[in-house]
């Protein structure tokens, strides 16, 4: 049995999760618009693929090493999920480099930088 230096605590199937995952070290979720809103908020995350449109947001959100992937479909998803929650919980070098990839990643202003596109060249 591994000892932490702070509390696990476990949710599923809720409503309003912002104000959760904005004091969440660690949050485990699907690859829709809750992968980018975690971002946003430059929270490390495993994630999975629940849908087919999710693929390619989770993928390019795994390259860039701000979240870690986890197929459904692992034979042995048990032990790799265990294993992924142990190195996350163990290492704040891995959260906060994730962390810090994730915010830089999503930042929120794309409506503001649009926005301004689109007002520049009235006068």
């Amino acid at each position: 049995m591994l000892n932490y230096l702070f509390d696990i605590e476990i949710y599923e199937d809720m409503d309003g999760l912002y104000e959760l995952n904005s004091k969440a070290d660690l949050i485990i979720g699907s690859g829709g618009v809750s992968l980018l809103e975690r971002m946003t908020l430059g929270k490390p995350s495993i994630t999975f693929i629940v849908a087919n449109n999710q693929e390619r947001q989770v993928k390019w959100a795994a390259s860039l090493g701000a979240t870690i992937q986890i197929s459904l479909n692992k034979k042995n998803l048990k032990r790799c999920m265990v294993n992924t929650i142990n190195t996350f919980l163990l290492n704040a070098n891995i959260r906060n480099n994730m962390s810090k990839i994730s915010a830089e990643a999503v930042d929120a202003k794309g409506a503001l930088r649009v926005s301004k596109i689109l007002t520049s060249g009235i006068k």
